[in-house]
Formats: structure tokens, C-alpha cells, sequence
């Protein structure tokens, strides 16, 4: 009798262990599927913020008349937010007089060394400056002039028109730079004729309807902070503080980006 209690004993443990594990591994799914799908809620949430300042700039929620919001509809859809939000979207723009978006700079400084400037599109620019706040006090970050050690460009990337040979691309998107206004061009992917054009933000709409007048399809535009100083190494602990400053961030609303004078290596090497 004993003998098999103990046998039973010992199969309730091991189907037990077993169940276990299971929920472990259910949790494990659970808390990543959370993490995915949170981030695929503030990917959708920044789609949707960029149709809202596509509409802006462009004068009209309508794709069909605004080039600009077109662009736009068309990205939102390459990253996968579904159409029906989309549409639901634009239609709650045609039907509301919302007051025009506005882009706000936050800018300081971290280990007496690493330059940030954070571009935000709040709804609420007073709840925003208390976030910054508090993040930046928790952080030790210093709110200091930051923009100085950066320079913005506007950068537009595009598909090139069609009519232009992948010999020839370099040569005719400069010649249509110069035509658009823009200062420079990147050819950074020859064989799919996707190329970055470069030019003065204040130039930035204008040159960015031309290049699309033109013929050359806008996959994505934006004016971006580039570092003009030399890039900074960070230790590990330095290094993992930031990410957790960068995961604050993304957290607040209206988050756009955050430029830094980071090495790339250093980040990837950590």
C-alpha cells in the first residue's frame, strides 16, 4: 500500500512540475505579447500623430488634394495600422477643427557629455513639461542648450522618379536636388533607387513638394538633428541609465524622437 502511494505521490509531483512549467512559460508569452503589443500601440499612436501633421501642413484631411497626407496614408499602411483606423482617422480630422499640432525641443545634457535633444508633439505641453521634468531630475540630466552641438536638416527619403537609369541616379537626383533646393542626396540603396534628400529646414515643405511634383516618390520626411561634434563613448552603467531614460521617454505623449552625439558602436557593443 505504501509502495503505491508513493508511486502516485511521485507521479502527482512530476505531472505537477510539469503543469508548472507550463504556467511559467504561458506567463513568459503573456508578458511578451504585452510588451509587442504595447509597442505596436505607440507605433500606431506616432502613425497616426504624423497623418495629424501631414493634414496640418498640408491645409487639407483629404489625401486626394494634400500630396503631403497621401504620403503619409501611404507609409501608415506599408507599417501595418489597419485601414478602417486609418479612415477613421481622417474622418475624425474633416470633422473636427482641431487647433494646429506644434513640434516642442527639449534639450540637455547627461555624464557632462552626452548632448540630447527630444522632439515631442504633446496634446498637453503642460503635462509634457512636468514629464521632462521629472524624468530629467530622476536622471541627473542637466536642461542646458543643446541644440548647439546639432544641425537640423530636413531629410526626405525617396523612391526616384521613374525615367532615371541606376547608372545615371547619382548624376540626375543632383541635378533635381538642385532644381528642388535641397544641399545634398544620399543614393543609399542603388539597386531598389531609394535616395535621401538633404536641404534646410525652413526649405523643408517646399523642397519636399517639388522633389514630389517631380515625379519622386516620398516613402518618409522629417527634419532631424544630426551631431556635428564627435561622438561619445558611454561605460555599461552609464549606458544602461540611458536606455532606461530613452524607455521613460517613449512612454510619454506626443513622443517623437530623441537625437543624441551617442556612438552607434558603443550602443551595440553594450
Amino acid at each position: 500500500m505504501l509502495k503505491s502511494f508513493n508511486i502516485i505521490a511521485k507521479r502527482f509531483l512530476q505531472t505537477s512540475a510539469v503543469n508548472l512549467k507550463g504556467h511559467a512559460k504561458w506567463q513568459n508569452i503573456k508578458h511578451i505579447k504585452a510588451a509587442n503589443d504595447k509597442i505596436r500601440s505607440m507605433m500606431i499612436t506616432r502613425q497616426l500623430r504624423l497623418l495629424r501633421i501631414a493634414a496640418n501642413d498640408g491645409g487639407s484631411p483629404v489625401p486626394e488634394t494634400n500630396p503631403m497626407l497621401r504620403d503619409a496614408v501611404a507609409e501608415a499602411i506599408r507599417r501595418d495600422v489597419p485601414k478602417t483606423t486609418i479612415q477613421n482617422f481622417l474622418k475624425k480630422l474633416s470633422e473636427i477643427k482641431d487647433k494646429p499640432i506644434q513640434r516642442y525641443l527639449y534639450e540637455g545634457r547627461m555624464y557632462k557629455k552626452l548632448y540630447v535633444v527630444i522632439s515631442m508633439f504633446p496634446n498637453s505641453v503642460g503635462l509634457a513639461k512636468i514629464q521632462i521634468a521629472t524624468v530629467f531630475r530622476k536622471h541627473l540630466v542637466e536642461a542646458i542648450n543643446a541644440k548647439r552641438v546639432f544641425n537640423e536638416r530636413g531629410v526626405i527619403n525617396v523612391t526616384a522618379r521613374d525615367g532615371i537609369s541606376l547608372e545615371h541616379i547619382e548624376d540626375e537626383c543632383l541635378s533635381d536636388a538642385i532644381e528642388c533646393g535641397a544641399e545634398d542626396i544620399e543614393v543609399y540603396n542603388a539597386a531598389e533607387r531609394q535616395v535621401s534628400f538633404f536641404c534646410d529646414p525652413n526649405e523643408f515643405l517646399k523642397v519636399r513638394q517639388k522633389l514630389s511634383a517631380l515625379g519622386h516618390k516620398v516613402e518618409h520626411s522629417e527634419c532631424e538633428f544630426f551631431p556635428k561634434t564627435q561622438l561619445v563613448q558611454l561605460k555599461e552603467s552609464e549606458l544602461n541609465d540611458y536606455k532606461n531614460f530613452k524607455s521613460k521617454l517613449i512612454e510619454f505623449d506626443g513622443f517623437d524622437e530623441i537625437y543624441d552625439n551617442l556612438d552607434d558602436d558603443n550602443d551595440e557593443n553594450a
